[in-house]
């Protein structure tokens, strides 16, 4: 059974994020996206980087477009400091085209749901300000 692992590092960080669900969540932001494919090593891979209006939408906007070569442990850079806004995004991974005329065609897929980050926008809450109102009552109170 053909298993893939997929890392994300968000650039500026030194740790890298083992992607285990199926359909991950992340804030938005410059990343760089690694794979390990065991079973693929020194295999030329092609890496597309794809958005879709909705999950469910077939058709698909292709923002880049590129080849990785795996290593001898079927590790690597599928796509490097690459910024993700909100949206569903694609990373496919398949066969190169030399090998998919050969009969040995594969893709595989890894949806992505990018959320807004909060953290960075730049909105900015101001600190409460205590505001008094005073009416002509309390006024008249006050000289009693």
């Amino acid at each position: 059974m053909e298993t893939w692992e997929f890392f994300l590092q968000k650039v500026g960080e030194a740790d890298w994020l083992r992607l285990d669900t199926a359909q991950p969540e992340l804030p938005a932001g410059w990343y760089t996206v690694a794979a390990r494919a065991q079973h693929r090593p020194h295999e030329l891979i092609e890496v597309e980087l794809s958005t879709r209006e909705t999950p469910e939408a077939i058709a698909r906007e292709i923002k880049r477009q590129q080849f990785c070569q795996l290593d001898e442990q079927g590790f690597g850079i599928l796509l490097s400091e690459i910024e993700l806004p909100p949206g569903i995004w694609e990373i496919q991974c398949c066969a190169d085209l030399r090998d998919a005329l050969l009969g040995e065609d594969w893709a595989i897929t890894l949806p992505l749901r990018v959320t807004l980050n909060l953290e960075s926008t730049s909105i900015q809450f101001q600190e409460p300000v205590a505001i008094n109102v005073s009416t002509e009552q309390d006024s008249q109170e006050k000289e009693d």
